[in-house]
């Protein structure tokens, strides 16, 4: 391999960390507290400070989404074309 650098501490970044050669396909940070993920040039990840995160396009699940600490409250996907809620 070639071209790796290993950093102790902190490594501060202005803006963004791109590819060399694709300036549309990044990650970095977008404002104050909040961090985003784009491809193709369209945010794909964003995490604010508040906590909110918000996807740019679909969300995969791959059955079920729980509450922290609530296992039997949920909503997901049990089969195909099959969407479910249970409390």
């Amino acid at each position: 391999m070639t071209n790796i650098n290993t950093f102790q501490g902190d490594v501060f970044i202005h803006e963004y960390i791109k590819h060399s050669g694709d300036d549309n396909n990044l990650f970095g940070f977008s404002g104050a507290d909040t961090f985003k993920i784009a491809t193709a040039g369209a945010d794909r990840l964003t995490v604010a400070s508040s906590g909110r995160v918000s996807i740019g396009h679909s969300l995969g699940v791959p059955d079920y989404i729980y509450h922290t600490g609530d296992d039997n409250t949920y909503f997901g996907f049990s089969g195909a074309d099959t969407f479910k809620i249970a409390t």
